[in-house]
């Protein structure tokens, strides 16, 4: 249903929409991760609102040590995706103007992930350093947990889980309040309503002040 911007919409994609949209009506009962989510399945067909059951989510990554802010890497950690609704090369581009400011001026920038040629090419120019490999569960944790703060961009999201799984570490994150993410997140600090520069960097100090 092109959510996900240009090139969302592709054979594939509108053969499981369709699969979905099937197995939402013949199913006896839907059990999804957010009232967010169940709203949108609702949405693809005619179903009885009594057989959607929202069981939530729990964070996939393992416990790791929590590490103190003052052992923490200098680090602004984005994981990159392909996908536009992600908005990489956004918060890629937000994160770098952050760092240039006195509240993030000792703070570099680390994006994991597959990236498309244009944002590959920005984290090059802006010499980012760039996690290319596939990460083990346990790698995600630790890096995470380590990071001084976790920026997320994703413009729609189902649940919102790599915020939820920072904070589960004691790594603070800046996330943009769409979607299930405004219903998990509710009361979390680094939430901006807007995708805007000035709300995302507000939000982004915000977290930055947080101690242990």
């Amino acid at each position: 249903r092109n959510e996900f911007g240009a090139g969302g919409r592709t054979a594939k994609s509108l053969y499981f929409a369709r699969t979905v949209a099937h197995a939402v009506a013949a199913a006896d009962r839907v059990l999804t991760v957010s009232a967010f989510s169940a709203q949108r399945l609702a949405r693809l067909a005619p179903v009885d609102p009594m057989k959607l059951i929202v069981t939530y989510e729990a964070p996939t990554l393992p416990p790791v040590p929590f590490v103190q802010v003052s052992d923490r890497d200098p680090t602004i950690l984005i994981l990159g995706s392909r996908f536009p609704h992600k908005r990489t090369g956004q918060v890629l581009e937000w994160s770098q103007r952050f760092a240039r400011t006195p509240v993030g001026s000792a703070l570099r920038i680390v994006v994991t992930g597959e990236l498309d040629t244009d944002i590959e090419q920005a984290c090059a120019d802006m010499d980012i350093d760039r996690i290319r490999g596939v990460l083990s569960s346990v790698q995600l944790a630790t890096l995470v947990a380590r990071s001084r703060v976790l920026v997320f961009g994703s413009a729609y999201e189902g649940f919102g889980l790599p915020p939820a799984e920072a904070y589960s570490l004691g790594t603070p994150a800046s996330f943009q309040r769409v979607g299930a993410m405004a219903e998990v997140l509710e009361g979390f600090p680094g939430g901006y309503e807007e995708p805007r520069y000035d709300l995302f960097a507000q939000a982004l100090a915000e977290v930055m002040a947080l101690d242990d």
